[in-house]
């Protein structure tokens, strides 16, 4: 009796997690339907014939329309921003759905975050799990790596084709999988990897550290280490958004 009590109080809080976030899509679909705070259609189709895949979202307009989701984009990336990518996703598909089978589209966040603006030497735990505009200058960066985000694998015995799909801790889409390739299927048949039908991202990781004319006179904070999904060149100003989680690194520019 208590396992089944247990279960079905698991299946009610998944219910109630997935109303949440159809609901939280549907506002975001409305918010990029609406004209008054934006053509986001005219900008969809101008990043579809140019063959650009991220989208830049007004945070000033968003606020205008509902300052929940704004809020929300920030405290809570986990959800809010899933809901809005599968939006810009769903206007992309009702566009040009050939235009979804090329890649994955993204987005980034542009406008006014408030206290969520911040320099290296303010990175403190309060904004972990939360989306932060870190301003400073890249002082080192590594060279752009593929990671790994999709895999393709083919069964001889059955003649199906099998996908995987791979997340870490920095991933805005679901909770981390494991990194090991499979190698059999459920039924213990031969797999062999298809790496020319397996997708992946650009990963390049840079060092960030506090202008000199923003930080104390004499005090130069030490550079912060950032896992990054843009390309940076090294010594330059920049402005980068990131998902901050824990072990001393930021999160994924987004």
């Amino acid at each position: 009796r208590n396992r089944s009590s247990a279960g079905h109080e698991q299946r009610s809080i998944m219910f109630i997690a997935d109303e949440r976030q159809v609901y939280l899509r549907q506002r975001f679909i409305d918010f990029l339907d609406s004209l008054l705070f934006g053509n986001y259609h005219k900008v969809i189709e101008d990043l579809i014939e140019s063959n650009e895949r991220r989208l830049a979202i007004d945070l000033n307009a968003l606020r205008q329309f509902s300052s929940d989701l704004a809020t929300g984009l920030l405290r809570e990336p986990g959800d809010y921003l899933l809901a809005l990518k599968q939006a810009v996703e769903e206007l992309v598909g009702a566009i040009d759905p050939k235009f979804l089978g090329h890649g994955d589209i993204h987005v980034t966040l542009t406008g006014g975050f408030g206290y969520h603006r911040i320099s290296p030497r303010e990175l403190l735990s309060p904004f972990l799990g939360k989306v932060v505009s870190v301003e400073g200058v890249i002082t080192k960066c590594s060279c752009v790596r593929p990671k790994v985000a999709r895999t393709t694998h083919f069964c001889e015995a059955t003649g199906s084709f099998i996908t995987r799909e791979y997340r870490d801790s920095i991933s805005t889409t679901g909770a981390p999988t494991t990194s090991i390739y499979p190698t059999r299927d459920q039924n213990g048949n031969l797999l062999t990897t298809e790496f020319g039908l397996c997708s992946y991202r650009d990963h390049q990781t840079l060092g960030m550290q506090e202008m000199p004319e923003n930080s104390p006179a004499g005090n130069v904070s030490c550079p912060t280490e950032i896992d990054c999904a843009a390309r940076h060149p090294p010594n330059r100003s920049a402005s980068t958004l990131c998902r901050c989680y824990s072990r001393g690194r930021l999160g994924r520019c987004v």
